[in-house]
């Protein structure tokens, strides 16, 4: 099962906040890719509207702004073999931290894959973000390219996490 959902319009108020988000994720622990690009409602997210348990879940893929996308990963319980793609745009310094929190806590999961190819870098000198992928098999590297105008995935590929955010 696949939940995609891409480009809200930004000249509209979402009819939905973030615990809408996290409530209805919740009545779907058979899900096995999460693709959300630039959907999550902006507001402040404080107070906790608990955790949805993905236990199916084999692609997380959250192209957002900001701490938005973080707050989504954070409220997500996910098995250690779920692939992670982050693009975020304008991640501040104070968000770091949870980045590092996030990645750590994901990667210390019980049955984790051991990630044995690090890719760091760019794509040029107009690419203004940092970007960071850890692959558990050879055969992933080249589908983090962000030359094509999308992450290329699949449920049957081996672990991924790949992070990208514009400093």
């Amino acid at each position: 099962l696949k939940l995609h959902y891409d480009r809200m319009d930004p000249t509209k108020t979402p009819s939905y906040i973030f615990a809408d988000i996290v409530q209805s994720l919740q009545n779907m622990p058979f899900l096995e890719i999460i693709d959300f690009r630039d959907i999550l409602p902006f507001e402040d997210v404080c107070g906790s509207y608990g955790r949805a348990s993905l236990p199916n879940l084999h692609i997380l893929l959250v192209q957002d702004c900001d701490k938005r996308c973080l707050n989504l990963w954070e409220s997500l319980a996910l098995p250690s073999v779920c692939s992670i793609y982050m693009e975020i745009v304008e991640l501040d310094s104070g968000s770091d931290g949870m980045l590092r929190s996030l990645v750590a806590s994901h990667i210390a999961l019980p049955g984790g894959s051991t990630y044995r190819h690090i890719c760091v870098g760019d794509h040029g000198p107009y690419d203004h973000f940092i970007r960071f992928s850890a692959h558990s098999t050879g055969s992933t590297v080249k589908q983090t390219s962000r030359r094509g105008p999308q992450h290329s995935y699949s449920v049957e590929q081996s672990p991924v996490l790949s992070i990208a955010y514009q400093a």
